[in-house]
């Protein structure tokens, strides 16, 4: 099962001489006529001379497939990156992906559309930055009619990325201070229901007291959830900023209840991503939205699956699953070998399953020790002695041992 891709001046010198800090609004244009198709436009009048970057990209060796358009008037030129540009607006055109044929894995990370009449855009390799402005926003209109609401910052370069979905939502609800809007394919509208709506709103309840973060301003989450054929054999998940994308597998019987189960276990692991505070290493972050996707799901009522069975099941046919975590976060990390990625998923949250039932066997719970896991680890992936003494002080140092060199060394 693969979920997702962590996360990961010279211009406009007269306007910084003048005290005005440049802004920039991206407008996307999309109809239903040729949905698969959208129009970026950005109106650079105000900006003098500027400088243009390469978007985004989730692969080193991604090429650029934009043809940027520099407009004056009635003539256009192309733009391109690293050469102090002066242009009255910027157009290019971007393409959207078809939801409709159940073989896309959403951890790919490129924009689709559904004929249930939405789209969702990712940034990657699509929204190309204005070098010295900070301040830039994506908005959408659909059929020429413009939606405020439909408007979103543009996330900076080392915060996670934008995923704008738009049109028409299948359904909206609030918990606390969130309004979630939730964007489904036509099998998946019975995911919507009320109950699933109060299992949905129970688990972000949970994670947001668990990471601190009740006291949160009003804002607004978007959901993407599209069905894969569960031939496929994997289902994927990506969080941006305000919105993340879960799969769920269909089969020849629909939408089973393990498939339910299945994705808001990975939603839940999205929501994690979005509201965890702290600073981890890959295969830790990976490893505990994992856990707690599973945690915040057996809340409401006990799962058919767990990690430990998933990981049971899964052993033997997972590539490179003698290896421990620390050795997998090195391979990733360093070797950028990413068939050890999926242990951090499986593997990582079996350990910390684990780990959770001895402590809570004396009394003590893994929510209690989120914040300090992030001290405790190096960004290598390896614990220091303090975790293993505190926690060879709670379940006992013989526990702990057999843990480490089973899981992560």
């Amino acid at each position: 099962m693969y979920l997702k891709l962590p996360l990961y001046g010279l211009a406009l010198f007269s306007l910084s001489a003048q005290g005005f800090t440049p802004s920039v609004t991206y407008q996307l244009t999309v109809n239903h006529q040729d949905r698969q198709f959208g129009n970026f436009s950005v109106d650079t009048s105000t900006l003098n001379t500027f400088t243009l970057r390469p978007p985004r990209s989730l692969s080193e060796a991604s090429k650029d497939s934009l043809s940027i358009q520099c407009i004056n008037g009635d003539t256009a030129e192309p733009a391109n990156y690293g050469e102090p540009l002066k242009c009255e607006q910027l157009n290019w055109r971007t393409s959207f992906h078809s939801l409709d044929d159940l073989d896309i894995n959403l951890s790919e990370q490129t924009s689709y559309v559904s004929s249930s009449g939405w789209w969702v855009l990712f940034e990657w390799d699509t929204i190309p930055r204005f070098e010295g402005v900070r301040d830039a926003m994506v908005c959408t209109q659909v059929d020429d009619h413009r939606t405020e609401s439909n408007c979103q910052s543009l996330p900076s370069a080392i915060q996670p990325p934008l995923i704008l979905p738009f049109g028409t939502p299948t359904a909206a609800f609030q918990e606390q201070e969130t309004h979630f809007l939730v964007y489904t394919d036509i099998m998946g509208r019975e995911l919507t229901i009320n109950h699933n709506q109060a299992l949905l709103s129970s688990q972000y309840q949970y994670l947001s007291q668990l990471l601190n973060r009740t006291k949160a301003t009003q804002q607004q989450l978007s959901l993407v959830w599209a069905g894969i054929n569960e031939s496929h054999g994997m289902i994927g998940g990506a969080a941006g900023s305000n919105a993340f994308v879960s799969n769920y597998a269909i089969g020849d019987g629909g939408i089973s209840k393990q498939s339910k189960e299945r994705l808001f276990w990975v939603s839940a692991h999205e929501l994690f991503h979005m509201l965890a505070p702290y600073s981890y290493p890959t295969w830790l972050s990976e490893s505990l939205a994992h856990y707690y996707g599973y945690k915040s799901l057996a809340k409401f009522g006990a799962p058919s699956n767990t990690p430990q069975r998933d990981w049971d099941s899964q052993r033997t046919k997972m590539p490179n699953s003698d290896a421990r975590l620390y050795e997998a976060h090195t391979k990733v990390t360093q070797e950028r070998q990413m068939q050890y990625y999926g242990l951090f998923y499986v593997k990582g949250a079996a350990f910390w399953q684990r780990l959770d039932e001895l402590l809570m066997r004396h009394g003590d719970s893994l929510d209690n020790y989120l914040p300090q896991l992030a001290e405790w680890v190096s960004q290598n992936g390896h614990f220091d002695s303090e975790f293993e003494t505190t926690m060879s002080d709670i379940v006992g140092k013989k526990a702990m041992e057999q843990l480490l060199s089973q899981f992560l060394k």
